[in-house]
């Protein structure tokens, strides 16, 4: 019995395996990447389309999870203070493998990453938004990344002082 089950297991490795190879990141998930400032603050906004049949995981998994929790990193940089990231409401669902809650998003969305500017010159922001994608099926593709490059306005608050 043991070894029915290692056969079954090794041929949907196999299949998974093989399955992502065939399809592209780049035909499941579109990212656009934009930045919205005012002042000293700002965000990385990565609008996200996953087409129909496919997911990604939310950015809020339970401890200990398997899945790769979805993020949007900003490289550090002199000058940016990175903040939190927001996502929408998650689509939670008990995992019938593991048991456990999970979360994941689909179809059109908007994730945001929060920064904050303490600079007098201008400034690019490197960074990459990061997922692991997953069929109905439960077949995933292997994780990947999006990497991005932004423009950041400078930004010097005033004093008091200063306006004087």
């Amino acid at each position: 019995m043991k070894t029915a089950h290692l056969v079954l297991a090794f041929l949907f490795l196999s299949f998974g395996s093989t399955f992502s190879q065939m399809v592209n990141h780049e035909d499941v998930v579109k990212v656009k990447f934009s930045i919205q400032q005012k002042d000293g603050e700002g965000e990385v906004i990565a609008s996200i389309d996953i087409i129909p049949g496919w997911h990604i995981n939310s950015n809020k998994l339970p401890k200990d999870s398997y899945a790769i929790a979805t993020d949007i990193t900003i490289n550090p940089t002199q000058g940016i203070s990175i903040g939190k990231l927001t996502e929408p409401k998650p689509i939670q669902f008990i995992d019938e493998v593991l048991g456990d809650m999970q979360s994941h998003h689909k179809g059109k969305l908007t994730m945001k990453r929060s920064f904050k500017v303490s600079s007098d010159k201008d400034l690019k922001i490197k960074g990459a938004f990061s997922f692991a994608v997953c069929n109905e099926a439960g077949i995933c593709l292997q994780p990947h990344k999006y990497p991005f490059e932004l423009s950041v306005k400078a930004f010097v608050p005033t004093t008091n002082s200063d306006t004087t």
